[in-house]
């Protein structure tokens, strides 16, 4: 069974878990923005208000309406103000894999 990839836009509810805050949600603020992380650019990310830390990346995003996949966190600015995540698409076609 293949899935559509979940398309967020801005306003529309996210959750997160990670290691280190859990479980927490927000709202997407932005979508398509590039940001750089330690010198690498990272393109199509989406900005978001939920609640990390550090060793939250990797975690799951998901929209909170129908607990779809959504991405994966990255990561955050350090005053804290935005959270970033891949879109799950972008990984899908980056890797060459289909989540059951």
């Amino acid at each position: 069974m293949t899935t559509l990839p979940i398309v967020l836009v801005e306003n529309n509810g996210v959750g997160k878990e990670g290691s280190s805050t859990f479980y927490s949600t927000g709202k997407v603020l932005a979508t398509g923005r590039r940001i750089t992380n330690d010198g690498v650019a990272i393109n199509n990310v989406t900005v978001t208000n939920y609640d990390s830390d550090g060793g939250d990346s990797g975690g799951v995003v998901f929209d909170t309406s129908f607990r779809r996949l959504a991405g994966i966190h990255q990561g955050a600015r350090k005053d804290g103000t935005e959270h970033y995540y891949v879109v799950e698409a972008d990984i899908r076609s980056s890797l060459g894999v289909t989540p059951y």
